[in-house]
């Protein structure tokens, strides 16, 4: 298994700050989840956190500190990392993304 990403850690932004047309992509936020800062951009497509996986406990992936995944093909998924497993400290507003390749 393979995992690309530069370690660099993505802004969530809120429902109310994608345009209309990545709005749309997302038919199912209600009005009081339009603040609630989940979204974030990855090789030119928008994803919510609350569409994640938490990564199999036994995985290689859950091995190598990534915490949550979203299948994108048999051999692939986007992966993601919500806090430093080292030290357990929630990001916060931000979010660190990877590609896993097997």
């Amino acid at each position: 298994m393979r995992v690309k990403w530069n370690g660099q850690r993505r802004e969530l932004v809120m429902f109310a700050n994608l345009s209309t047309k990545q709005q749309q992509d997302f038919d199912y936020i209600r009005v009081d989840e339009f603040y609630d800062p989940r979204f974030f951009e990855y090789r030119g497509s928008i994803y919510d956190c609350r569409e994640f996986q938490v990564t199999p406990g036994v995985s290689e992936l859950n091995s190598l500190g990534w915490q949550g995944w979203q299948p994108e093909s048999y051999f692939s998924a986007v992966v993601v990392k919500v806090f430093d497993s080292e030290t357990n400290i929630l990001f916060e507003d931000e979010i660190v993304v990877g590609y896993a390749h097997w």
